[in-house]
């Protein structure tokens, strides 16, 4: 016999809480596909989503864009199902219920205008480490583009989780965020 559990977490600015107590439904989707011009990653849908319908006793005025994530367990193994931000509610006063639609970290991407300095001979992308300089504001920072694009929508090195803690999508390795493994 397996056992399995989910576990339903927010981080509205606080860190991580866990919500599973008033969750009703949870539901998501996520696809593989062969599109080898998926920018994100290969094989990899960069459109995850997911609906979480909630009792409205937990309702929070600053939800837009927050983080949200659904892990479920199967014998004592967890595997986030889904990460990602709220981006629309709506409420059903006759059953008491708030209803999110949530998409995967991509949206943040997608909806973010980054206007970076002039990056001359720079590569693309650069490794992160855990002394990495990640922050452009910071004078030491050696970054590439996709850095500074990724620091831009929010995302935070998951190698330098404990220095962002309250990043809206604090100790989420961005790529890692995007692809779901």
């Amino acid at each position: 016999m397996a056992l399995s559990l989910y576990l339903a977490e927010w981080n509205i600015g606080a860190g991580w809480v866990d919500i599973t107590a008033y969750v009703i439904s949870a539901t998501g989707g996520g696809e593989l596909t062969g599109a080898r011009d998926n920018a994100l990653a290969f094989g990899d849908s960069s459109d995850t989503s997911a609906t979480v319908v909630l009792n409205d006793s937990l309702a929070a005025s600053a939800w837009q864009r927050q983080a949200i994530r659904l892990t479920f367990s199967m014998n004592g193994t967890p595997a986030v199902a889904f990460a990602g931000i709220m981006v629309s509610r709506k409420r059903n006063s006759l059953d008491q219920t708030l209803e999110f639609a949530c998409q995967g970290y991509a949206e943040l991407l997608r909806t973010t205008k980054a206007y970076s300095p002039l990056l001359f001979r720079r590569p693309i992308a650069t490794a992160t480490t855990t002394i990495s300089v990640e922050d452009p504001a910071n004078v030491a920072w050696r970054g590439g583009l996709i850095n500074y694009i990724l620091w831009t929508a929010g995302g935070r090195p998951y190698e330098q989780a404990g220095s962002y803690p309250a990043a809206r999508a604090a100790k989420l390795d961005p790529i890692k965020a995007l692809r779901h493994d």
